[in-house]
Order: structure tokens, then sequence, then C-alpha cells
């Protein structure tokens, strides 16, 4: 008797939780595939740094595996799983730092949207540099979205650097107004004889 209730316990949680990362991969009712890719496209300007690709989640054999980024390749993700990306030497090309992230939890996998929708791709590209001291920093460059009939909308999107140094400028340029200003100012004391 135990035998037959163990068996039919196990024949519960088999059939009940086995097709439960099956069903992950159907798309819901009314809906479609978008294919997303998220890629760096300036590797090959960095020749000794390796970027590595992090995942981790319940599609993994172990706590989490890595594979080297490739130029101009689209990252590999399974939706269920959580993708980081680290940069190492050449060297080293194995080590992962915390200090060394670059992304954290990219979204890299495809994913649905309506029927109606008539987008097919998402492009997303990154680009690396070099910052103050040695770091290497990553930044979303542009975002292409392809749709069915063939069309295309390009999204640029202003690097930190350019942000910091648009910043830099504004700055100067109230500084050099406020001291015209100033001046002027002052001369027109002078021609008004408040000061003399």
């Amino acid at each position: 008797m135990r035998k037959i209730i163990f068996g039919l316990l196990g024949l519960f949680v088999f059939v009940v939780f086995l097709p439960l990362p099956v069903l992950a991969d159907i798309l819901p009712e009314s809906s479609r595939s978008v294919v997303k890719c998220v890629k760096f496209v300036n590797l090959d300007y960095f020749p000794n740094i390796v970027l590595i690709g992090r995942y981790a989640g319940p599609m993994t054999k172990y706590d989490y595996e890595t594979y080297q980024v490739e130029n101009n390749k689209c990252l590999s993700q399974y939706k269920l799983n959580s993708l980081d990306i680290y940069w190492s030497t050449k060297e080293k090309p194995d080590l992962i730092v915390d200090n060394r992230l670059l992304l954290k939890a990219v979204e890299a996998s495809n994913y649905s949207v309506n029927e109606n929708n008539p987008l097919a791709k998402e492009t997303v590209e990154y680009l690396l540099a070099k910052s103050f001291p040695g770091r290497i920093v990553a930044y979303k460059n542009r975002k292409i979205l392809e749709y069915d009939d063939g069309s295309e909308k390009i999204k640029n999107y202003i690097p930190l650097v350019q942000k910091n140094v648009q910043k830099l400028v504004n700055f100067c340029w109230r500084t050099v107004e406020f001291i015209y200003n100033l001046s002027s100012n002052i001369s027109n004391y002078y021609h008004y004889g408040i000061w003399e």
C-alpha cells in the first residue's frame, strides 16, 4: 500500500511540476515573439580587454555559467536567467571580480508583444570606453527597432562622457554670461557716475 501511495505522489509531483519550464516558452494567446539582440560594437578597439557574460538562474547546470562576449554578436540569455557583464584582461580571461561589473541584469532575451504590434526586432548597441583611472565603462549607444514592413526607427543615446562635457560647457557658458553681465553692470555704474 505504501508503494502505491508513494508512486501516486511521485506521479503527481512529476505531472504538476515537470511542465513548468516548458510552459515558460509558450507565447500567450494573441501575441508573437520579438527578437531582441543586445551587443557590444567596439570591442576590437580594446584588444587587451575581454568581456564575460555571467548568467545564473533555474536553467543553468551550476550556480552560474560564463561565456566570452564577442564583438558585434548578440548576447545569449534564456529569459528565466539573469545576465551580468564583467570585464577582464586577456591575461586572466575567466577572472570575475565584483568591481569589474559593467552591466547588471541585462535583458537580452526575446519577448512577446500583441500580435497587432508591427515590431519584429529590437537591437541595443553598447560601447566600451576607458575612464579615469583606468576603469572600463559601458554605455548604451543606440537602439534600433525594426518593423515587419522593413522600416527602422533608430534612437541614439548621448554617452555619459558627452553628457558630462555638455554639463561642463553649460556651466562655463553660464559663468561667462555672469561675468559679462557683472562687468556690464560695473561699466554702467562708472558711466552714470555712481563710482568715481
